[in-house]
């Protein structure tokens, strides 16, 4: 399934002059993009856009610019090259180790613990527990 981006999926038009908010509806419809991802039989989760550490897709593109800035030659094509590359080179195993660090920084801000005690707390956390002396060369990446 294909979606053209069109002005009529980015801008929703208001009924009868009345705002998003004043129509009994609106909070029940889920985003145009949700439902596409959804009817494709995939999950769509939102992340939070301001907390880069409960975001982990910011450490996944950090470690795609990482390997990208290490193979450069400053030209177009072989961005184009390393791109695929980049991607492939960030493991599944890192992945899910910054997705269990992002679930850590959720647990401290539910608690009610504020930026300063929950950056204590998720550091704590860190340097206790799983560390291992078999930790893989994805380690250092991750964090």
């Amino acid at each position: 399934m294909s979606v053209v981006w069109t002005s009529e999926i980015l801008f929703t038009p208001l009924y009868d002059g009345k705002t998003s908010s004043q129509i009994s509806h609106f909070g029940e419809q889920k985003p145009l993009v949700q439902e596409v991802i959804e009817s494709a039989g995939h999950l769509c989760i939102f992340l939070s856009k301001y907390h880069c550490e409960l975001n982990f897709i910011e450490f996944f593109w950090g470690a795609v610019k990482r390997y990208l800035r290490k193979n450069c030659d400053y030209t177009f094509e072989t961005l184009k090259t390393n791109l695929p590359k980049a991607t492939d080179a960030v493991h599944l195993s890192t992945i899910r180790l910054w997705e269990h660090h992002m679930h850590k920084w959720m647990e401290v801000y539910r608690s009610g613990l504020e930026t300063k005690e929950a950056q204590s707390k998720v550091k704590e956390f860190s340097s206790k527990k799983y560390k291992s002396q078999t930790c893989s060369r994805d380690c250092s990446i991750a964090f």
